[in-house]
């Protein structure tokens, strides 16, 4: 079991819904966000797509708890997904390990 976590500016977000559907993932979280990034050179602070923070992209962030052949999947698809729409705000995604948990009847080693 893994946690599968991607970031997208929001215009992308049904994409990446489609992209979950599409490897089985049905049940997932969302939500909205600002990338912040302090320019220790400027002295100013930046969002991560390196505006001033008067202009800034809407985004999002979603997880999900997938088995990690299905994660796997998910990263591949949105490569996919970001080489065919080259544009200055890829998708962002990573696998996030899980050592213990509560809650899930699939997981055997739960704390």
């Amino acid at each position: 079991m893994k946690l599968l976590i991607v970031t997208a500016i929001k215009e992308c977000r049904s994409e990446i819904d489609r992209i979950f559907e599409e490897h089985g993932i049905r049940v997932y979280s969302f939500t909205n966000i600002r990338g912040v990034r302090y320019d220790e050179e400027k002295g100013t602070k930046t969002n991560w797509y390196g505006r001033e923070m008067d202009d800034y992209y809407e985004s999002v962030m979603m997880f999900s708890f997938a088995e990690e052949d299905v994660a796997q999947q998910v990263l591949k698809a949105i490569d996919i997904f970001n080489k065919e729409n080259e544009n200055n705000f890829p998708s962002k995604a990573i696998i996030v390990p899980i050592e213990s948990a509560v809650g899930f009847r699939h997981i055997k080693n739960q704390a």
